[in-house]
């Protein structure tokens, strides 16, 4: 009796792996895609609830301030108080407008993990396929 050899899984065998890898690989990304999906929409959510609030708040104590500071000036001045308030009150409004476009565009690049991920997936297919065809070329000794 002779002993048998271990059954090679054959073409469909190998075709069935690889699709098995695929789909792994693919359940993978999506779930990676899916928390830095969340994180950008609570990022993003949280975001415009700070500028709301601060915008809120900002705009009641500018009003009460000036309110206050104008009726503190003598008649007399009291023009001239409300149009440095006016300036100051622009120039606070600018850094605000700053503050907030730098926190929107903080992060460049969307899915950047999920992107960078699929990169290395991509350049180790891409390894793996030259060194398998290296190997298979005639003529090579």
């Amino acid at each position: 009796m002779r002993g048998q050899e271990p059954q090679t899984p054959g073409l469909f065998g190998s075709l069935r792996a690889l699709a098995a890898s695929l789909v792994a690989l693919a359940h993978t990304r999506l779930e990676l895609l899916g928390a830095e999906l969340q994180e950008e929409v609570a990022r993003v959510v949280l975001s415009l609830l700070y500028s709301f609030t601060a915008l809120l708040f900002a705009a009641l104590g500018i009003a009460f301030v000036g309110i206050a500071i104008i009726m503190a000036v003598e008649e007399s001045h009291r023009v001239e108080a409300a149009a440095i308030l006016a300036l100051i009150f622009l120039v606070l409004g600018g850094t605000v407008a700053w503050a907030v476009r730098r926190l929107v565009f903080a992060k460049l690049r969307v899915f950047d993990a999920s992107l960078l991920e699929l990169d290395k997936d991509y350049a180790e297919l891409k390894k793996n396929t030259d060194a398998q065809n290296a190997g298979k070329r005639p003529g090579r000794c």
